[in-house]
């Protein structure tokens, strides 16, 4: 699964992710009433006039927006991660990441814990592409973070 664990900062805007979004609303607010309350927006006459906000701020919308990335994405590696063990139950999955909860966990909805947490072992990118010296220490103390993931195994290249 390499690079498979974090989301990308090229957004879906499409329909399709647009209604999942609305679907995940509607479970977690129940009513259009409950959303506006939790959003400060009380002109919402229908589910279909909620749009997923296109700038990231902390605004109630943006931080739903971004819990709904987060959650869609990792429902599709996990769902990826099926594939692998349908075809080969005993494959050791590995997953390959670039740290990025310590940076884009806000702006993007990584989490390489998450990740981590579905599959046997679990590396991260960093270590040739980082500032200083090069090692993982050296990037906000990404190697020691990661190094933190209980019961992995734990990569840099």
């Amino acid at each position: 699964m390499w690079n498979e664990c974090n989301d990308h900062p090229d957004t879906c805007f499409c329909e399709h992710t647009r209604e999942k979004f609305r679907r995940w609303l509607r479970r977690k607010y129940g009513s259009l009433k409950a959303l506006g309350e939790a959003w400060y927006r009380y002109s919402y006459s229908a589910w279909e006039r909620v749009e997923a906000p296109r700038f990231q701020s902390q605004s109630p919308e943006c931080m739903d927006w971004l819990a709904f990335r987060k959650e869609n994405y990792y429902e599709l590696y996990q769902w990826k991660i099926q594939i692998l063990r349908r075809v080969d139950p005993d494959a050791r999955i590995t997953a390959h990441g670039v740290a990025a909860s310590l940076d884009y966990t806000y702006g993007d909805g990584n989490d390489d814990w998450l990740a981590a947490s579905q599959v046997e072992s679990y590396g991260d990118g960093l270590g040739d592409g980082a500032q200083g010296d090069g090692s993982l220490e050296a990037v906000a103390g990404g190697g020691s973070c990661s190094r933190r993931l209980p019961g992995k195994d734990i990569s840099s290249s």
